[in-house]
């Protein structure tokens, strides 16, 4: 049999892949199965990565926003109180909300204050701290001074919504129920008392100290007038009734004889006498022309003949007074002219 000729390979031919005999997925850079493809990734952990981001964010805004609006409504019922212990009621109308403004206009929400504060004798409002701001509302102790029915006590829950305070009429007094109106009625009246004199005769009868009665009844009116007896409802609820109190009667200190010493010593000069007890400050006499307090008519009229008209920088010279002017300020120098009321007792 003829010998097979070797077949010469060209050196630039490659060689011819060699198959092994072993284990065809053992052998480097086989893969099973084929080519590798490209595996798709799962976008679904990305997705629930951006919501719970978002969610994240909302939530921080929410409570950002919610904290916003608590502030703003602790800062009206900061408002409402500050200005209802000092009973301004155009402040405390100001820090109530748009819908209590609408129904409650500025003239009526000041009547329906005014006319609650009058029934009850309202001095004085003393409120204190206020509480959290929990269930849309604050809670503050109110104390209520009353002329006749001493202080009303009572904790005032006052809604707050946020474009500020919900007002109703049950705001106006404590204890207020809705519903209710604030009513007094006057079941006596009480004794009038009178001006005295030292010695304890009506201050009217005498005819030198007489002109002083005047200004000592308006001075120590509340005083002279006494209390009546009254009674304070709160729509058909009794709160309070109290009885007549006799008004306390006023002794003067002046004195007649020193008060004639005066009026004869100063006769009809320009000018004023005042006498005073040292040792306890009584006021025993008082004439004259009061020139270091003028009244309010004279500080207003510039061309008083008792008081001329001083221009700055001019020599302070007295003008001449003229006899008419001159009459005018004698009948002034009266003790009515004078009074400033004298110490009472």
């Amino acid at each position: 049999m003829p010998r097979r000729r070797r077949r010469r390979r060209s050196m630039f031919a490659s060689a011819p892949p060699r198959r092994s005999a072993g284990v065809p997925w053992l052998e480097p850079g086989h893969r099973a199965g084929g080519p590798r493809r490209r595996r798709r990734r799962n976008p679904l952990p990305m997705l629930i990565g951006v919501l719970v981001l978002a969610a994240i964010v909302a939530v921080v805004v929410l409570v950002v926003r919610h904290e916003q609006r608590l502030d703003r409504q602790r800062a009206h019922a900061a408002a409402y109180v500050k200005a209802w212990a000092a009973r301004d009621t155009e402040a405390m109308w100001a820090a109530t909300d748009a819908a209590t403004r609408r129904a409650y206009p500025l003239e009526r929400f000041r009547a329906l204050q005014r006319n609650a504060d009058r029934a009850a004798t309202v001095r004085s409002v003393r409120l204190g701290a206020a509480s959290k701001l929990k269930d849309g509302a604050v809670t503050v102790p109110a104390a209520v001074t009353t002329q006749l029915f001493g202080t009303l006590r009572a904790t005032v829950r006052v809604p707050v919504a946020p474009g500020g305070v919900r007002w109703t009429p049950a705001l106006r007094l404590p204890g207020l129920r809705p519903g209710e109106t604030p009513r007094r009625r006057t079941l006596q009246e009480p004794d009038r008392a009178s001006v005295l004199t030292a010695a304890g005769d009506p201050l009217d009868a005498d005819t030198v100290l007489a002109p002083f009665a005047p200004g000592l009844r308006k001075r120590y009116a509340a005083r002279l007038a006494g209390t009546p007896g009254a009674e304070l409802r709160f729509g058909g609820r009794l709160i309070d009734r109290v009885p007549a109190v006799a008004g306390r009667s006023v002794r003067s200190t002046l004195s007649r004889t020193v008060q004639q010493a005066a009026q004869s010593a100063l006769g009809s000069k320009l000018g004023g006498v005042a006498l005073i007890r040292p040792s306890d400050g009584s006021v025993l006499a008082l004439a004259g022309i009061a020139v270091s307090a003028p009244s309010r008519r004279a500080r207003r009229s510039r061309s008083s003949p008792c008081r001329p008209p001083w221009r700055r920088g001019s020599p302070r010279r007295r003008p001449p007074i003229r006899s008419a002017a001159r009459r005018r300020c004698r009948a002034s120098s009266s003790p009515t002219r004078a009074a400033s009321p004298a110490a009472g007792r």
